[in-house]
């Protein structure tokens, strides 16, 4: 049987406030390789953070209410650090983060 490797993060909606929306088990390592926003506000721009471990930010976008943003890459977020999702103060984001975990 092949080993399954992809792993769904965190699925959810953020408001203005700070989100911890997963923290690595010890023992992997998780390798964040897409993440996915939309905007559910009218009439603001929404400025949107994710960041892991002690506050590195490896993704940020301004969207639009509506709009789509995406971010493909290859961070690796170590064993007991989180990853957290804050949109700017008056909007709601829906987010879905997804890749790798890997154990050690």
């Amino acid at each position: 049987m092949a080993t399954i490797y992809s792993t769904r993060f965190a699925i959810g909606a953020v408001t203005a406030a700070v989100a911890n929306v997963y923290t690595v088990p010890a023992g992997f390592v998780a390798v964040v390789r897409c993440l996915s926003l939309v905007v559910n506000v009218t009439g603001a721009t929404a400025n949107v953070r994710t960041t892991a471990g002690a506050g590195q930010i490896f993704a940020f976008t301004s969207t639009v209410p509506g709009q789509w943003a995406g971010w493909d890459g290859r961070q690796v977020v170590n064993a007991g650090e989180t990853i957290t999702v804050t949109a700017s103060t008056g909007s709601t984001c829906d987010y879905f983060i997804s890749g790798y975990l890997l154990s050690l």
